[in-house]
């Protein structure tokens, strides 16, 4: 600043000298005589406008010998004092500050209400399988000698009723694969901000946003009529007649018959998926600068996020009697079976066995699984005009901090036996009496272990978001928006990602018999989580004030 001054100073004088400079005359010193001595100095020559001593005479001056005029008296106002110079501190410099050159950035406060229409992606279901005790089913099966050689013929039967238990296996998948697609959410999001300084220098802003519970049911079925099963070979029938010759002679002939087991199974699987997600942030906001029509500003403060999903799953099995099939009516002596009413003693028994009755078995699960992000971020925001009424505007922010992950349980079953004859013994059928339900805890994908349990569970989270919209400004004060909005999760705790499967493996040993090992599969419980992302499209309407 001190070398512009200077340098116009420099500049005006300059111009000056210039303006009102002449060409120098010539012009001749008469001698004169100097005092004191006896010596005069020679006549010179010397050039007007040049400085020369007050004592010479030019040819400007009076001729010799006339009185010049005494000179007019001239007042000078007396000069004010100079005020002391302080050079120890640096001089002042005006502040040069740039005010914003729309209208619509001259405001105090402001306020949006969007609409928005985010997708937070599918929640992936884990196989619904489910094995089920289902009672048991009496074969009987007789091992006949028939001897012809005496009249009438001798008869001997050997009954041995087969007690198997029935174990029933089903695997219900979804159709389309086990993703349960929530769509598009729905929701909406306001916000309110207020300049606290008239320059627009801090402010504060707070927003709130819901999306409407996304609630997705799915369904699947199996109806199957007259499911056979034959027994292994060693519980074949068998009927041996032994024929004799009036010679002696005697020859046998056996008759084979393999058993099966009939029943009919009706399996109903229905369920649904929900998901839930709110926020609400509190900001304080700093103007950076303007840059022509650009606008930029710091974002810092605190928010919350929760994330709720929810399944929850219905499955009922029903097995049941195959109609016209089945050996007869069961005879019980003391509560065990003992054969078949009015069976002829020369047939063997009818090779198709069914269920003494009906057993129904529902289960339920439930899981509800809970997201609360606890944050502190910082971001930026910009705002940059394209013309009088179209403009840009975007922000950036980095969420960090905690998120505590919980998820409630529960898994429940109960089976009911419906008999289909009098006289069968209470409890025989492995599951209570008749009509009795008998509630077991454990469902499809909740275990026995779990049930009615909640687990909770804090780890890190990062969260940044991200947004950029185009704008239309109807006026200064109002204007409308289209954006697309993304905000990533780093750990999100969901139904698929906390449920698995746990193997379960039993070595049974008989004697110095060889072990045998039978392994099932079970429900099991693990917290996981998956990097997420919600985003989507929004609609919005600000007016400034």
């Amino acid at each position: 600043m001190r070398l512009g001054l200077f340098s116009s100073l420099a500049a005006l004088l300059a111009g000056s000298s210039l303006a009102i400079g002449q060409t120098p005359e010539t012009f001749v010193v008469p001698a004169q005589v100097v005092p004191g001595q006896a010596v005069k100095t020679a006549p010179q020559q010397a050039k007007r406008g040049l400085l020369q001593p007050v004592s010479y005479t030019t040819t400007m001056q009076p001729p010799a010998g006339t009185v010049a005029p005494a000179p007019a008296p001239v007042v000078v106002g007396q000069p004010a004092p100079l005020a002391p110079l302080d050079l120890t501190t640096a001089p002042a410099v005006p502040e040069m500050t740039e005010a914003p050159i729309y209208e619509s950035h001259m405001y105090r406060a402001w306020g949006k209400a969007e609409y928005l229409l985010w997708r937070f992606g599918s929640v992936l279901l884990p196989t619904f399988q489910a094995d089920v005790a289902s009672g048991n089913v009496v074969v009987f099966r007789r091992l006949s000698t028939v001897d012809t050689s005496t009249n009438p013929a001798t008869i001997i039967n050997t009954d041995q009723a087969i007690n198997l238990p029935v174990n029933v296996s089903v695997d219900v998948g979804l159709p389309g694969g086990q993703s349960a697609d929530l769509r598009d959410q729905p929701g909406y999001r306001v916000t309110a901000g207020w300049w606290v300084d008239s320059n627009q220098e801090w402010g504060w802003e707070a927003s709130y946003f819901w999306l409407w519970n996304r609630d997705v049911g799915f369904t699947n079925g199996l109806n199957l009529i007259g499911q056979t099963v034959q027994l292994a070979q060693e519980f074949d029938q068998t009927q041996t007649t032994v024929v004799t010759t009036p010679g002696g002679d005697s020859n046998s002939q056996t008759i084979t018959s393999p058993l099966f087991v009939s029943a009919d199974v009706n399996v109903t699987l229905v369920g649904r998926a929900a998901s839930q997600i709110w926020g609400v942030e509190a900001n304080a906001r700093r103007r950076l600068a303007y840059f022509g029509p650009a606008v930029f500003d710091l974002i810092g403060g605190v928010r919350f996020i929760k994330i709720k999903q929810e399944t929850s799953v219905f499955e009922s099995i029903v097995i049941s009697p195959t109609a016209g099939a089945g050996q007869g009516t069961v005879v019980f002596t003391n509560g065990q079976p003992t054969g078949i009413a009015n069976q002829p003693a020369d047939q063997l028994f009818p090779s198709t066995a069914t269920l003494l009755g009906t057993v129904s078995t529902v289960i339920f699960d439930s899981i509800a699984v809970k997201n609360d992000y606890y944050l502190a971020q910082i971001g930026g925001s910009f705002e940059w005009d394209v013309s009088e009424r179209f403009y840009v505007a975007g922000y950036g922010k980095l969420g960090f901090g905690g998120v505590r992950q919980s998820a409630s349980l529960v898994g429940l079953r109960n089976q009911t036996f419906t008999p289909a004859q009098a006289g069968i013994p209470a409890g025989f059928n492995g599951i209570g009496g008749s009509g009795t339900a008998a509630a077991v805890t454990g469902g499809l994908l909740v275990s026995p272990q779990d049930n009615g349990v909640e687990r909770t569970v804090d780890r890190i989270a990062f969260v940044p978001e991200a947004n950029i919209s185009v704008g239309w400004r109807a006026t200064p004060g109002l204007s409308f928006l289209v954006g697309y909005n993304v905000i990533h999760f780093s750990n999100v705790a969901k139904v698929n990602n906390i449920t698995t499967d746990a193997p379960v493996t039993t070595t049974v040993r008989f004697g110095r018999e060889e072990p045998v090992a039978r392994q099932s599969v079970q429900p099991g419980f693990r917290f996981g989580g998956d990097k997420s992302n919600l985003q989507g499209l929004s609609l919005a309407a600000e007016f400034r004030y």
